[in-house]
């Protein structure tokens, strides 16, 4: 099974009960001998970008360790700022649900107003956000289960 998670860069770190709760409710409802597949936007060797992505890649590596019960392979996916700039977030989202090919996508939005991408031009951005993006590149290829999550600030 293939999961692909994207999520804001604006996920607080020291918040990351709602992401854990979601992965271990895929992996101990879904017991499985064959692995899990995770594709996280993430780089490993410059650790970036934070937020969503790197919790994941975190948490990914310590599930994938030998003495875990879930199988899981996990496929990380740098973005080339340097060589597409703006335009290398986009690239790197269709590139991992190109590979992924088909299962499930967990969407990780911030805030209501980034899953619902409201002010982003007040803010001088162009399009919808990053995971925005990826959720519904998912949806119109037609191949994913695609289930977005929204955090709830805490206050």
């Amino acid at each position: 099974m293939n999961l692909v998670v994207t999520g804001s860069r604006d996920w607080p770190e020291d918040e990351p009960d709602m992401i854990f709760l979601v992965l271990d409710r895929v992996f101990w409802g879904n017991h499985r001998e064959e692995p899990y597949h995770v594709h996280v936007g993430y780089d490993p060797k410059h650790r970036r970008p934070s937020g969503v992505d790197r919790i994941v890649y975190e948490k990914m590596k310590w599930v994938n360790e030998p003495r875990s019960f879930v199988p899981v392979k996990l496929h990380t996916y740098p973005a080339d700022w340097d060589r597409y700039g703006k335009k290398a977030g986009v690239i790197r989202n269709a590139e991992m649900l190109r590979t992924a090919e088909s299962g499930l996508v967990v969407a990780f939005h911030a805030s209501p107003d980034h899953y619902l991408d409201l002010n982003r031009k007040a803010q001088g951005k162009d399009g919808p956000s990053g995971t925005n993006h990826c959720a519904r590149l998912a949806e119109r290829m037609r191949t994913f289960e695609v289930v977005d999550l929204i955090r709830n600030p805490r206050g």
